[in-house]
């Protein structure tokens, strides 16, 4: 994999992890955490990023 690329999916992953903690913060003030919509699309989200990382394991 290009480094590049790997580091920009990487980074990618990151934020989307922070995202996922500050609204899942917002939501636990708004006491609407058990909704599970938000949780999917955030782990569809980072599964989707990291399919090329498990790929390039596994080549």
């Amino acid at each position: 994999m290009n480094t590049t690329l790997g580091s920009l999916l990487a980074i990618l992953i990151m934020l989307v992890t922070i995202i996922y903690g500050v609204v899942y913060i917002q939501k636990k003030k708004r006491n609407t955490d058990q909704e599970a919509t938000y949780k999917i699309v955030f782990t569809t989200a980072i599964l989707l990023l990291a399919v090329p990382f498990i790929l390039s394991i596994f080549k």
